[in-house]
């Protein structure tokens, strides 16, 4: 795919974004993307199936989004870091994760996201131990942020992040065997810091 078709894609995907913050998935018409995109229905067609095809491209980026800025931060800071990663994309978030809209983005999540960790760590997803584990860890995770978010970001950004991956280092990726006694220290001790400052 060229720039100008990627350029196209990505306004469909944004004229898509501003009415699924309004509407209901079913509520959106192509005809509704293309009028605000400024394209016609045989452009739409050429790069998708339907509104439902672009939902799926839409939510895939956003996980990929994720799942970069994950490798970024711990290739480059060693989880001495205390990424943007969801911060950044809070505004998709917030919508994605509310439960009138019924998007599935947990199950995509939780999906493209123990794939991930399989792949990264070794691991063997056909073993339920693995498995459940995987799954408390991400539904953990995403039920953590859509709370911070309900209640109005009642903790810093960095403490939020800072608390749960301590709580997964010390907890559920221990048990996976994938985390050293230097990262875990690592966590502890910026949460500590972090904690000091705001006690100040």
């Amino acid at each position: 795919m060229n720039d100008d078709q990627d350029y196209t894609k990505e306004n469909l995907t944004e004229a898509f974004w501003k009415l699924y913050v309004k509407k209901d998935l079913s509520q959106i018409t192509v005809k509704d993307i293309t009028k605000i995109a400024g394209y016609n229905r045989s452009t739409f067609y050429y790069h998708f199936e339907d509104t439902q095809d672009l939902f799926q491209h839409f939510k895939l980026n956003i996980l990929k989004k994720i799942e970069q800025d994950i490798y970024f931060s711990i290739k480059r800071n060693k989880y001495s870091y205390v990424p943007k990663i969801y911060q950044n994309i809070e505004p998709y978030l917030k919508v994605l994760l509310n439960e009138d809209k019924h998007s599935g983005f947990l199950d995509d999540y939780k999906t493209y996201f123990k794939s991930y960790y399989t792949i990264s760590w070794n691991l063997d997803l056909s073993d339920p131990s693995v498995n459940l584990i995987l799954e408390f860890a991400l539904s953990g995770i995403m039920g953590s942020l859509k709370a911070w978010y309900k209640n109005s970001n009642d903790v810093s950004y960095d403490q939020l992040i800072l608390l749960l991956r301590m709580n997964l280092i010390t907890g559920p990726f221990t048990c996976l065997g994938v985390i050293t006694d230097t990262m875990v220290e690592t966590v502890k001790a910026n949460y500590s810091s972090l904690n000091d400052k705001r006690n100040r």
